[in-house]
C-alpha cells in the first residue's frame, strides 16, 4: 500500500490555511502547514512533501522566491508547487511559472480545480515515486 501523500500548505494568513485545510482534508491527504516561505523550506527538507500549495505574496520571501529556492536544491527540486494568488496581472503568473511552479491558480479558490490540480500532480509523480 502506498503511503498517504503529504501536502504542504504555505500562507502567512492563518484563516487561509484553515480554509485550505477544510477543502483538502476530505481527500485523505496528510496536511502540513507553514506560515512563511522560510519555515516551508525547513519543513520541506524534513518532511519531503509530495506537493506544495503556496501563496505568492508573503512577507519576507515570496512564493515565487520559495519556488526558486526549492528548484535550486536537488533534495526538493522535484516537489511540484502550486502557487495561489489574488494577483490579476500576467507578469506575476509568468514569473511564477518561469521559476518552476507546476501550476498557478487564482483566488478565490475553486475547490474542484484545486483538488484536480493536486491529484494530477500526485499522479504524475506517482509514476516516479511518492516520497514517504
Amino acid at each position: 500500500m502506498s503511503p498517504t501523500p503529504k501536502i504542504l500548505v504555505v500562507d502567512d494568513m492563518f484563516t487561509i490555511r484553515v480554509f485550505l485545510r477544510g477543502l483538502l482534508r476530505p481527500f485523505g491527504w496528510t496536511l502540513i502547514e507553514a506560515s512563511d516561505a522560510r519555515q516551508a523550506l525547513a519543513l520541506c527538507k524534513k518532511e519531503l512533501p509530495n506537493a506544495i500549495i503556496s501563496d505568492v505574496r508573503m512577507p519576507g520571501m515570496t512564493g515565487i522566491e520559495l519556488v526558486g529556492a526549492l528548484k535550486a536544491d536537488p533534495l526538493t527540486a522535484g516537489i511540484p508547487v502550486i502557487l495561489l494568488t489574488s494577483e490579476k496581472d500576467a507578469e506575476t503568473r509568468e514569473k511564477g511559472l518561469a521559476a518552476g511552479a507546476a501550476a498557478y491558480l487564482k483566488k478565490p479558490i475553486d475547490a474542484e480545480v484545486l483538488e484536480k490540480t493536486i491529484s494530477q500532480l500526485l499522479a504524475s509523480s506517482n509514476t516516479k515515486e511518492i516520497r514517504s
